[in-house]
């Protein structure tokens, strides 16, 4: 008995050491296809970016279409290997539910800190980190992600910063997944429009006297009136052209006194009412970047500076005169509001500016203006304008008062997609106006007045390749 009993126990530890083993092997087996993964990953990146041609790290200097490949790239590659970190290991039952299509429960299951610390996967976190690094700092692509694939969600990966990176991305990931819909039979996922984006927005436009070279009461006049307005329930507030410096400088030496950087001292001080009230802005400056000044506007949020735009189309009138025109490309930024564009006073009356915006995916055209008492062409006929022709919303928002012999006209305007006004400031006086939008509606480009008999789409029916004479830099010869 003793002889069969000592025998059992060796069966059991051989079996427990062989089990041992075999795990190790198993293991050691994911890993290996792990760092295969990573490596052909990281090869075809760099592949992808070497194939750029002259690129200086710098997106800004790309054209849009291969800035686009850069960001698709990094896209795919962060998720590759996070999905692969996650599918990879001992068992196969997550590979399965992920084939299945319960991806949610999966990244459910995977946002916990337990499955990182006991299936060792913290090992791999370094891979992710210094990726994401390339991806958000180096690179700066982000603000193309969401174009990946076309689907229509901020970027999982933006926020996400130093320790525990992963762990931040499963929860961003399962985020995403609750907003999938699966199709059982294909495995094929379809995008579904943000919740947000079906319902109401509330916008306003802030029409003020800026005082000239008064930054710091203009700044306290616009702080009150973030709260006034977000008090009424706007989630989107817009104040005119150079709102926080005033407009009709005599010299540049003058206006530079009030010029700041972007990000600067007014900026942040907006941002914070922005991260407490939850609310996005969009306002006027004078920008100073090292030794040249712009035209600028802001677009502030609850996350911070989500981007600016330099006037790029310069009239000769008040503080444009000795300015440098605007060198950044046009972008339209994700918010929690839509997908915003901007403009500054004068670009409205380029269509090419406008298209651009739209092409890119706008929703709201936003134009902070400052056009005197001769620019009622601007309420009457541009804004609508570029509203129906692109299928947008637009707002702009003018100043009033009198700077030097420049009078002002107000007359700000709110217009839906089909140039209908929807609210429209006094013409002699500050004045608040609002607006209730569906971001939604400007998504939908095709016009159908009846169905199979009458339907457009501005878009779509655009003959670009017949345009190529609007790109062409020169003067205008008439024949």
């Amino acid at each position: 008995m003793d002889g069969a009993l000592w025998a059992l126990t060796g069966s059991i530890i051989t079996a427990t050491i062989a089990g041992i083993a075999l795990c190790t092997q198993l293991r050691a087996a994911s890993n290996a296809r792990l760092e295969a993964i990573y490596e052909s990953l990281l090869q075809d990146l760099n592949k992808v970016v070497g194939e750029m041609g002259g690129w200086n790290g710098n997106p800004a200097s790309l054209p849009n279409d291969k800035r686009r490949v850069v960001s698709r790239m990094l896209h795919m590659h962060l998720d590759s290997l996070v999905e692969a970190i996650s599918i990879e290991g001992r068992s196969h039952w997550r590979r399965l539910w992920y084939r299945l299509g319960f991806g949610r429960l999966l990244y459910k299951k995977l946002a916990g800190r337990w499955f990182l610390i006991k299936n060792r996967y913290r090992r791999f976190e370094h891979w992710y980190a210094d990726t994401l690094e390339l991806y958000n700092k180096r690179l700066g692509a982000s603000i193309f992600v969401e174009e990946v694939f076309h689907l229509n969600i901020p970027d999982p990966h933006r926020r996400i910063v130093g320790k525990d990176c992963l762990i931040q991305y499963f929860k961003e990931r399962q985020n995403f997944e609750e907003k999938k819909e699966i199709d059982w039979l294909s495995g094929r996922t379809r995008k579904v429009m943000d919740e947000k984006m079906d319902v109401k927005v509330k916008i306003a436009g802030v029409q003020m006297e800026p005082k000239i070279l008064e930054k710091e009461i203009n700044l306290a006049r616009c702080l009150e009136r973030i709260r006034g307005t977000a008090k009424e329930g706007a989630e989107l507030i817009v104040f005119p052209e150079c709102t926080l410096t005033g407009y009709c400088f005599e010299n540049l030496k003058e206006a530079l006194k009030v010029a700041e950087p972007v990000p600067g001292p007014s900026v942040e001080k907006i941002i914070a009412v922005c991260r407490e009230l939850e609310v996005y802005v969009v306002i006027g400056l004078l920008e100073k970047d090292a030794d040249e000044c712009y035209n600028t506007v802001v677009l502030l949020g609850p996350d911070g500076l989500v981007g600016k735009h330099r006037k790029l189309h310069l009239p000769y009138l008040g503080i444009d005169r000795f300015l440098e025109p605007g060198n950044l490309p046009l972008i339209v930024y994700e918010t929690n509001v839509g997908r915003i564009g901007l403009g500054i006073c004068y670009d409205m009356m380029f269509p090419e500016h406008s298209r651009a915006l739209a092409l890119e995916g706008a929703d709201i055209l936003v134009f902070p203006a400052n056009w005197p008492e001769t620019g009622n062409v601007y309420p009457d006929y541009i804004i609508p304008t570029r509203a129906i022709e692109n299928r947008v919303f637009c707002l702009a928002v003018n100043r009033v008062g009198k700077e030097g012999k420049t009078v002002f006209s107000g007359r700000s305007k709110i217009v839906d997609w089909l140039g209908r006004s929807l609210a429209e400031g006094k013409d002699d006086g500050e004045d608040i106006l609002y607006a209730e939008i569906s971001p939604a509606a400007a998504r939908e480009k095709r016009w159908v007045i009846e169905e199979g008999e009458h339907e457009v789409d501005f878009i779509h029916d655009r003959r670009p390749e017949m345009y190529s004479c609007i790109c062409q830099v020169g003067e205008f010869s008439e024949k």
